[in-house]
């Protein structure tokens, strides 16, 4: 149940994911088993995430993480550590993120877990980002970038990438935005990553609007909205609609 809960998740099918996790959560309550708990929990959290219900994948994370904790998983408790972080940085409260992230990174680092110490670091630069410490972001970030590339992770690089852009353009730094999200972009295009496109698109849209070249910022966000209406994001569309008429105005 649990794996089928798992395949499920990975096909964004949300409702049958969390019939398998709630069917397989009391098994392993009755039988003591605290990694199928802390794994279970893990898994349903992640599917709460995905569908917005921040406070209930809160409690989900905050209790495998315990749970891990006292079975000695490292690997599990920096997992959840991270997916809270996440959670937390989406619910605009970086500290908490930032408390998580780093209580997380050193343990992957122990681990000797190269790929998943520079997706947290990744995610570190990102909220130091939005608490406007661009500095630091922006060293991280680097740090990521080149440990992706030494992992030949194409995917987990060109997202550091868009994240670095996006403190240039949050700088006013133009150019520097637009050589970082031009790079992400063409790897997301390579990939087929969809939102990937969507997101660059829109920051490069947001950037020919802020330089007053109309036709280029029009054509841009077009292209940004058309593939966030194809991936059904709506609300990722609409801030593209937004900046679409602030480019014609």
């Amino acid at each position: 149940l649990l794996h089928c809960g798992d395949v499920y998740r990975e096909q964004n099918r949300w409702a049958e994911a969390s019939a398998c996790f709630d069917q397989c959560l009391p098994i392993f309550r009755d039988l003591a088993d605290r990694h199928g708990q802390a794994f279970t929990l893990r898994s349903v959290g992640a599917v709460y995430r995905e569908q917005s219900r921040a406070q209930e994948a809160m409690a989900c994370f905050e209790e495998s993480v315990d749970l891990f904790r006292a079975i000695g998983d490292l690997r599990g408790e920096g997992h959840a550590l991270r997916s809270m972080g996440t959670v937390l940085k989406g619910q605009g409260d970086p500290e908490r993120s930032l408390e998580c992230l780093t209580r997380s990174l050193p343990i992957f680092h122990e681990l000797r877990d190269p790929h998943w110490e520079a997706y947290v670091l990744r995610e570190i630069g990102s909220v130091y980002g939005v608490t406007g410490q661009s500095d630091l972001a922006i060293s991280c970030l680097n740090t990521a970038i080149a440990a992706f590339d030494r992992l030949d992770d194409p995917l987990c690089a060109a997202q550091a990438l868009r994240n670095l852009g996006e403190i240039y353009l949050a700088q006013c730094a133009y150019d520097q935005a637009t050589r970082q999200l031009e790079r992400a972009l063409r790897t997301f295009q390579e990939l087929g990553v969809l939102r990937g496109q969507a997101q660059v698109l829109l920051n490069l849209g947001t950037i020919a609007r802020r330089l007053t070249r109309p036709g280029e910022a029009r054509q841009l966000l077009i292209s940004s909205m058309e593939l966030f209406e194809r991936v059904g994001d709506q609300e990722s569309a609409q801030r593209a609609r937004d900046e679409l008429a602030a480019a014609t105005h």
